[in-house]
């Protein structure tokens, strides 16, 4: 008996149900709306709840009710608002109800506002689907709420400057906190934009923990470097924040909005005492000098480098000014491009400006590099400071041309002229290059030699065979660099000689080259300065060459200059070279 009654109500209950599925749909006899406020006085940076809710009609089926959260019911339109209020958010909810088979559908629309302005404002009306709402009035009051440990804030913004004055140009440091008490989802955080000054962000943003108000808050903290351009006072707009919080209580979204304080610093203009040309603010400043070599050591056609750098902090490195560069006597100045770079550290920018400059030594005499005077004014204590670079005197020697020699003394057997023999063909084949130039080299053979000449000539040509013997025997192990470095002296040569004819400038790269390439040479040449210890003849007669043409009428005369003392060196070092010439052009069989 239960079991029927029991069938019997789930039967009625099932034939209801199918009976409000079949309705096609179902209207209000007429639809309402309401609109309501969580509060009517409110300040500037704070945020107004408005909630409408409204009976209105809707159309369902079947496979609409069981989608219902799905479809979005049209909102109604808040016209006249865009002057007074920001929409920042808008959420909708349903509520539907049906009882004694008459259903029942409520609608609310939930509008986060924010004022656009401070004074009384006014929601308009709402109208939707021929009902409207009331007007509703709003206070705003200019500048933020109080806030105290009994009414805590949910977000505000704190901001300082490390001083309330400053000079023109002079550093200052700007920081931003946005405290939230809450689970922080987004948000927009304006950046200082004052008027006559220069902004730079400064690292970061660094994330903490603080305590304010009696409460645990996550802080965010920026900084920035402000550089005033302009005497007067400097003011500082307020920066806003925008962003939405999760309330951990709640687990609802909350808009937020704040405003911070606005800050003031009186910018001075530089002291009428200031000696520099170029005003200089900073906490520190600091000149550096650096050389490859010793200035003393210098002698006439040596060059020198060095190199001066402008180190200061709370500047940025655009603020450095140029280093000076005056005329040096006996000395040709060649300045390279500056190097200007800025860094962050700890008390704001750091700055580096490098200058490096090449000395070449024309003259010998006495002289003196000038003293460097940086003017720059402290800032921490107020007072004006000389970054400096004392001057430097010295003397610029006389070249080893000129009597006085800077290397080892020139070996007498290169100052005298050997008799000259052929000893094989790939001799004959030198000679008859460097003739062919038109040289009128000091070689000349003795037409009185005596037996024992021909015997040592015999000998020679007998240690020749034996030696050119021994070489061909090594060739087929040797590696074939040694084959291709003869091709390269060999093809280089006449480049080099019609170089030494023409007194070409590139003269001593050509020379340079070619000598890599000579056998006879075990160690790395790649300056005129590697020729100091093996050969002092072309060292002598290079350095006299670049001094000739670095001199421009006040150094040494280029009569101290022998082309025909190169070009014969040219010719023993290619004759000592020569027997790796006779080796087979053919490569070995298995490289």
């Amino acid at each position: 008996m239960q079991k029927e009654s029991l069938l019997s109500s789930l039967l009625n209950s099932a034939m209801t149900l199918l009976g409000l599925l079949m309705l096609s749909a179902l209207s209000f006899a007429e639809t309402s709306i309401n609109a309501t406020v969580d509060r009517n006085k409110i300040y500037e940076t704070d945020t107004l709840n408005l909630i409408v809710i409204g009976n209105v009609d809707l159309e369902f089926s079947f496979g609409g009710l069981l989608n219902f959260g799905r479809n979005q019911v049209t909102a109604p339109e808040l016209v006249g608002m865009e002057s007074d209020f920001e929409i920042l958010d808008q959420q909708q909810k349903y509520n539907m109800q049906s009882i004694n088979g008459k259903t029942t559908t409520e609608v609310m629309w939930n509008y986060t506002l924010a004022p656009i302005r401070s004074g009384n404002l006014r929601i308009p009306s709402i109208e939707y689907q021929g009902a409207s709402t009331e007007a509703i009035d709003v206070i705003v009051v200019k500048g933020k709420a109080p806030v105290n440990a009994d009414n805590p804030p949910q977000v505000f913004l704190e901001v300082e400057v490390d001083k309330s004055s400053a000079y023109v140009q002079e550093q200052v440091l700007y920081t931003i906190r946005l405290y939230a008490a809450d689970q922080l989802l987004s948000g927009d955080l304006s950046q200082p934009q004052p008027l006559d000054a220069i902004v730079e962000s400064l690292g970061e943003t660094n994330k903490f923990y603080r305590m304010a108000y009696n409460q645990r808050y996550e802080v965010r903290e920026k900084k920035y470097l402000i550089f005033p351009q302009k005497s007067g006072e400097l003011t500082i707009e307020p920066q806003s924040f925008a962003g939405m919080l999760i309330n951990t209580r709640s687990r609802q979204r909350i808009r937020v909005r704040e405003a911070s304080d606005a800050v003031t610093v009186n910018v001075k203009a530089p002291p009428a005492s200031f000696s520099g040309d170029v005003w200089l603010p900073a906490t520190s400043l600091e000149l550096r000098e650096q050389w490859e070599s010793k200035p003393e050591d210098i002698k006439v056609g040596d060059s020198l480098t060095r190199t001066i750098e402008i180190s200061a902090l709370g500047l940025l490195g655009s603020a450095l000014p140029p280093i000076p560069l005056d005329e040096v006597k006996g000395m040709k100045v060649y300045p390279d491009q500056p190097v200007t770079e800025s860094y962050e550290h700890d008390s704001g920018a750091q700055s580096l400006r490098k200058e490096t400059t090449a000395f070449v030594a024309i003259q010998s005499m006495p002289t003196t590099l000038p003293e460097i005077r940086i003017p720059w004014w402290d800032t921490v204590n107020d007072v004006e400071r000389t970054a400096i670079i004392p001057a430097r005197p010295f003397n610029i020697g006389t070249s080893a041309i000129a009597g006085t020699p800077s290397t080892p003394s020139l070996p007498a057997s290169y100052m005298e002229t050997k008799p000259q023999t052929e000893e094989d063909t790939s001799k004959e084949s030198v000679d008859t290059e460097l003739e062919s130039t038109g040289q009128n080299v000091n070689d000349s053979s003795d037409d009185n030699a005596d037996d024992t000449k021909w015997y040592a000539i015999f000998v020679l040509l007998l240690s020749g065979w034996a030696l050119t013997t021994l070489l061909l025997l090594r060739r087929q192990q040797a590696p074939n660099d040694d084959f291709e470095s003869d091709l390269d002296s060999q093809s280089e040569l006449p480049a080099l000689i019609t170089a030494i004819n023409a007194n070409d400038p590139n003269m001593p790269k050509l020379l340079l080259s070619w000598l890599s390439h000579v056998e006879h040479k075990q160690q790395s040449i790649s300056s005129v300065q590697d020729l100091a210890n093996s050969e002092a003849l072309l060292y002598q007669q290079l350095s006299a060459f670049e001094t000739s043409l670095y001199a421009e009428g006040n150094g040494p005369t280029a009569s101290e200059y022998d082309k025909n003392l190169v070009l014969k060196r040219v010719k023993e070092l290619a004759k000592v070279s020569s027997p790796k010439q006779t080796k087979t052009p053919l490569r070995p069989f298995y490289p």
